[in-house]
């Protein structure tokens, strides 16, 4: 918790408020400060984007996209993460995205505009579109139409799952193997490796934290 004293104190109220309850340097309530609140593999303390690895895995088109050759509709991307299908909601959107942007789910994915490669993959950046119903469509319900909704890309969507996977603290040889076949590994772009929350990075001895000095 932070905490900032309003106006009204005096400066030695101040001191005696902070000394007393939190971090006079960052405004920070902490709890017992023991060993285990430097340690990343307490689910506690470790950083929540990597789990405590350091690492922390994106979503890489030229794995999610196998065969650029091909279209949306003929299957460019890996089934397992993409297969379009106009009955489905997220079929609907895709060719609700198709029609917004204005190029063709035939069209090879190699031929597609960068910006729209982008957009299918990374989202709309905050932006709506209204839903369409497909014209090869077999279910045609119209509670599946006219909707405004967002769209947030394919690979941020394997990036979501992958995030909800490691902060559930669960280990899954299949969903590793999953994730091995979309998405490379970079250094956490939240802890930079240290692994730790950014809370138990705030202490410093010397100006060093307890990664720096390990």
């Amino acid at each position: 918790m932070r905490v900032e004293v309003l106006k009204g104190a005096s400066k030695q109220e101040m001191q005696r408020f902070y000394k007393a309850l939190c971090s006079a340097t960052h405004h920070l309530v902490y709890g017992g400060i023991e060993p285990e609140y430097f340690m990343f593999n307490n689910p506690e303390s470790a950083c929540w984007t990597c789990g405590g690895l350091g690492v922390h895995k994106i979503t890489h088109p030229e794995l999610l996209v196998p065969d650029p050759k091909r279209s949306i509709r003929g299957g460019c991307f890996l089934k397992d993460a993409y297969k379009y299908n106009p009955d489905t909601w997220d079929g609907r959107i895709v060719y609700s995205l198709s029609k917004v942007l204005g190029f063709s789910l035939d069209t090879a994915w190699q031929d597609l505009p960068e910006s729209v490669r982008h957009t299918i993959l990374f989202g709309l950046d905050g932006r709506k579109i209204v839903t369409v119903l497909p014209p090869d469509a077999k279910d045609k319900r119209d509670k599946l139409e006219g909707h405004e909704t967002g769209f947030h890309g394919i690979a941020r969507r394997i990036e979501r799952h992958y995030r909800r996977y490691r902060q559930r603290g669960e280990a899954s040889s299949g969903m590793e193997a999953w994730l091995d076949r979309v998405m490379v590994e970079r250094t956490c772009p939240d802890c930079e490796g240290a692994r730790l929350r950014a809370t138990r990075l705030l202490f410093t001895i010397a100006d060093k934290t307890i990664h720096d000095v390990g």
